[in-house]
């Protein structure tokens, strides 16, 4: 595993900082902990948002992606999950909590 594609952007509007990350295709369990872990710190300590884009992921990693949504979920209110239809049904998330679009495949998360 770990042949996945992850794109970056940053931006700064009105003094905050975005953060986008698309996400396509299969990544190491590692990589979604370390992740989760540098978002939440990230949110905690500053006004930034986070766009998470899930274009595509294996279905055995539906436990990682979740644990990160779980560990963003906290700072919810300030996270978009926008997440392709296709992979929509593997994982449980919460649309009351997160800001949730669905999205065509491959879409470039910036508004």
């Amino acid at each position: 595993m770990g042949a996945g594609n992850l794109r970056i952007t940053t931006r700064l509007a009105q003094g905050r900082a975005e953060l986008h990350l698309l996400l396509n295709g299969p990544m190491e369990q590692a990589f979604y902990r370390g992740t989760g872990h540098r978002l939440s710190k990230l949110l905690r300590r500053s006004g930034a948002t986070v766009t998470l884009a899930l274009d595509s992921f294996c279905a055995e990693q539906a436990e990682y992606v979740q644990q990160l949504l779980d560990a963003l979920a906290p700072y919810a209110t300030r996270v978009s999950v926008w997440i392709d239809e296709h992979v929509r049904a593997r994982l449980a998330v919460d649309s009351s909590t997160f800001h949730l679009m669905l999205s065509e495949p491959l879409a470039d998360p910036r508004p």
